[in-house]
């Protein structure tokens, strides 16, 4: 693939993506904004998390925990980096 070209679908089918993987990259990205971006740019506010997510991602294995520390950011960054690639 080309660094700016959009891939077509018979370029994904190719490389393999499942379902299963494209369902995995949304939910962290969908994780990434609704929890980590969230809670930096609202450090000191109570929480105000849907329960209905918090509870959909803490049973998919992610950290709802309102302390996440620096290091437990950044290993979910690198982890959802890694889920991109195919």
């Amino acid at each position: 693939m080309l660094f700016g070209r959009i891939q077509t679908t018979s370029d994904i089918n190719n490389e393999m993506l499942t379902n299963e993987k494209m369902q995995t990259i949304l939910r962290d990205l969908i994780f990434a904004k609704s929890f980590i971006r969230n809670r930096l740019n609202h450090a000191g506010d109570e929480d105000t998390d849907d329960e209905e997510l918090r509870k959909y991602f803490s049973s998919h294995g992610y950290n709802i925990s309102s302390d996440m520390s620096v290091n437990e950011i950044k290993e979910f960054i690198f982890k959802a980096i890694e889920n991109i690639k195919i």
